[in-house]
């Protein structure tokens, strides 16, 4: 990823906090990551792995286009909402071809991942 990309995910993850009220602690805690990794984001001196964009835009209630600059919405729309459902289902059958991952790679950390943000939220909502 190119310095300037660098930048605009760091700046898209401020713009998130600043809207959500959200401190790197909260947002440690519902990504799985550490504060460190959160803070190496923030300044962009680091840049998320590709697997944890959709924990990342989950918490920050964003797209990932948004945080990748490839969208100036933040928000999904209807249309993206269901690719996005349509995409994890996928990815879900995908893994199921696999039994002897034993549920350790990286693409069934970020469900998982994903999944307990999911049900976070519907709790909240009722």
């Amino acid at each position: 990823m190119n310095k300037q990309n660098k930048n605009i995910t760091a700046e898209r993850i401020q713009q998130r906090f600043a809207t959500l009220h959200m401190t790197q602690r909260e947002l440690a805690e519902k990504t799985g990551k550490t504060e460190t990794t959160i803070s190496r984001w923030v300044n962009g001196s680091r840049t998320p792995f590709a697997t944890d964009y959709p924990i990342l835009s989950k918490a920050l209630q964003c797209t990932c286009d948004y945080l990748l600059g490839l969208s100036s919405i933040p928000t999904k729309t209807g249309i993206q909402e269901a690719n996005d459902k349509m995409l994890l289902e996928v990815l879900k059958r995908e893994c199921e071809k696999y039994p002897l991952c034993m549920k350790r790679c990286e693409l069934c950390k970020t469900n998982r991942m994903i999944e307990e943000l999911e049900s976070t939220e519907r709790e909240e909502n009722q």
